[in-house]
């Protein structure tokens, strides 16, 4: 019996009020590779039968449909078969099909989905009290471990290592939360720029 062969599946969310931030004309896509159909990975994602697959909970609540168009476009113009002998050479060909749909203008997260990211911001301080002077930033860990990162000087903005104060949650409530990283990147910018209409002097935001 011959061996069963790594195939790849791409899938745009379901959900028409899903939020879009970072290219609101573009659809977010989850990619994968399975041993099985493509479009019975999808079918199954869709029903939870991987419970297993650390984004399946947010596959059965937001629900995806297949895209193998725009999947067999990409690997036909990078001259890729999908079918592939190992998970290696799979996920091989799914780094450069996502670099192709990223390129394209396509919304994708390296972690499909399962990654919660968090809008934060940090009140700052200097010797001469400034009011009103705050970081922005984003990330897939909890707000309160970023900002102690910052603190010891890990991947640390220099401004809130040396002047950060405490998180601000009730300026943080007003962003919401994503689970892609370009929609992510985008409300981090938008905060910066929303803070800096309200008068504040804002550090960060890309």
């Amino acid at each position: 019996m011959p061996k069963t062969k790594n195939q790849l599946w791409l899938g745009e969310i379901a959900d028409p009020d899903y939020p879009r931030y970072a290219n609101p004309n573009q659809p977010q896509l989850l990619i994968g590779s399975a041993k099985s159909d493509p479009k019975q990975r999808i079918e199954d994602l869709n029903q939870g039968n991987f419970s297993q697959s650390k984004y399946s909970t947010f596959v059965k609540l937001h629900g995806i449909k297949p895209r193998m168009d725009l999947l067999e476009r990409e690997l036909k113009e990078l001259d890729i078969a999908n079918n592939f002998k190992t998970k290696n050479e799979a996920s091989n060909a799914r780094k450069l099909v996502k670099t192709a749909l990223l390129s394209r203008g396509y919304v994708l997260d390296p972690e499909n989905g399962a990654a919660t990211y968090t809008t934060y911001v940090i009140d700052l301080h200097n010797k001469d009290k400034q009011r009103y002077w705050v970081y922005v930033g984003e990330t897939s860990q909890k707000p309160e471990e970023r900002y102690n990162q910052h603190k010891r000087g890990e991947k640390a903005n220099k401004a809130v290592r040396d002047f950060g104060v405490q998180l601000n949650y009730d300026l943080m409530k007003d962003f919401p939360k994503t689970h892609f990283k370009l929609d992510s990147l985008a409300m981090e910018k938008l905060a910066a720029q929303e803070l800096s209409k309200r008068g504040y002097k804002v550090e960060g935001g890309r």
